[in-house]
């Protein structure tokens, strides 16, 4: 697998408890993802590798859409990055990741993608999201949109239910 993984580096200089000047070069990853507040009732229900496979999709999400292709690829690129970086101490299967992928759809930490194709979802951008605070909002309104004109389901990206916001899939105006 090969890694895409961005760094940054600062020389921090310091005295030691002698008075010596020591330099010392701090590594750092430059990426990452929001985690929103509203989901930690979700994340309690999460066990300590599931946790770890939600966070290597937000690691793998592309940035302006959240979307992630958990195929049968990514997830043996998963077991073989948590064998190497735990030294084979974690070793979960195929099976483990297919309940967690069914669990994640269920809390609505993943949502499957408008595309009909088997193993494309978003993560929810409800809870996370890579890119600025100002584009998860634009996703959000136009993955509701998108949603919406396709008669899915906005459970997992709204805290009412649809009726209550008068979408009836009959006829309904967006702007």
């Amino acid at each position: 697998m090969n890694s895409t993984t961005k760094y940054a580096y600062k020389s921090l200089k310091f005295n030691d408890l002698d008075g010596n000047e020591l330099t010392f070069r701090l590594k750092a990853v430059t990426e990452g993802y929001y985690l929103y507040f509203n989901c930690q009732h979700l994340m309690v229900e999460l066990g300590s590798e599931a946790r770890c496979f939600f966070d290597y999709l937000c690691e793998r999400m592309k940035s302006d859409t959240n979307e992630v292709i958990i195929d049968s690829k990514f997830k043996q690129e998963f077991i073989v990055q948590i064998n190497r970086i735990t030294s084979t101490k974690v070793n979960p299967s195929i099976n483990s990741l297919n309940k967690y992928v069914s669990q994640f759809k269920d809390l609505g930490l993943i949502i499957p993608t408008t595309n009909t194709r088997r193993g494309y979802y978003s993560v929810n951008p409800k809870y996370a999201y890579k890119g600025t605070k100002k584009d998860r909002l634009i996703l959000m309104g136009n993955m509701i949109k998108d949603r919406i004109r396709n008669k899915e389901s906005l459970r997992a990206l709204i805290d009412k239910p649809e009726q209550e916001l008068g979408i009836n899939y009959d006829g309904i105006g967006i702007k």
